[in-house]
């Protein structure tokens, strides 16, 4: 939570001192609740894989908006996953920086950084993914909208030096869901999000996947 405090410390730093005086400024928060599996491989041939029970893990995010820029801070919460007697412990960090192409398009621009606890054994890591990315949303029916977020990292490095040394990573993510705004303030989500941390095992060739993905929800509030 500490580091959360300080990626919206940062954010509101930035957007205050970047997007100029304080009028115009306009601030919203957002909560989601992703119900998801892990999938990993067993070994370097990504052949089999091991996929959890599904975890539920809180998101949160603060966004602040000037005319067609934006900066978002957000923070998926600890979450633990279990298979057997092993588990996996994931926080992952980003802080997003758009434009607003029309009314229903954004481009992006973000970095992520994922950490990553195993038990009993050398796996802990960081893995940072700097990558870009499109957002649309358009509404069909009065107060319902369809959402979609794609996400593609183009630099993607691991804190471990044997696994960087060994392996070439990659990063993708993509979220499309339903929403609904209540009023001019509240919109509600629900959807389906992937996101997968990939990599080369350069000795052999073959691709592995480190995959997360499930059913998320939330709430949006916009404060002015």
């Amino acid at each position: 939570m500490k580091k959360i405090a300080v990626l919206l410390t940062i954010l509101i730093f930035v957007s205050t001192s970047v997007l100029a005086d304080d009028e115009g400024i306009k601030y919203s928060a957002g909560f989601k609740i992703w119900n998801s599996f892990l999938s990993e491989p067993t070994d370097q041939t990504g052949v089999t894989n091991n996929t959890t029970p599904d975890s539920t893990a809180g998101n949160l995010s603060f966004t602040a908006r000037k005319s067609s820029y934006f900066l978002t801070a957000s923070a998926l919460l600890p979450t633990t996953y279990v298979y057997g007697s092993s588990y996996i412990r994931r926080h992952d960090q980003d802080i997003v920086a758009g434009y607003r192409l029309t009314d229903a398009i954004s481009v992006l621009v973000g970095d992520k950084t994922v950490k990553r606890t195993a038990n009993g054994s050398n796996t802990d890591e960081n893995v940072n993914a700097k990558y870009l990315g499109t957002s649309a949303a358009t509404y069909f029916m009065d107060h319902q909208f369809l959402y979609g977020t794609l996400l593609y990292g183009f630099k993607t490095g691991i804190s471990s030096d044997y696994m960087a040394n060994q392996n070439k990573f990659g990063f993708y993510s993509y979220e499309l869901g339903y929403g609904y705004a209540m009023d001019k303030t509240t919109q509600l989500t629900m959807g389906y999000r992937y996101q997968s941390i990939y990599s080369n095992y350069t000795p052999t060739g073959a691709k592995v996947n480190n995959n997360v993905y499930g059913l998320i929800m939330g709430v949006n509030v916009n404060f002015n």
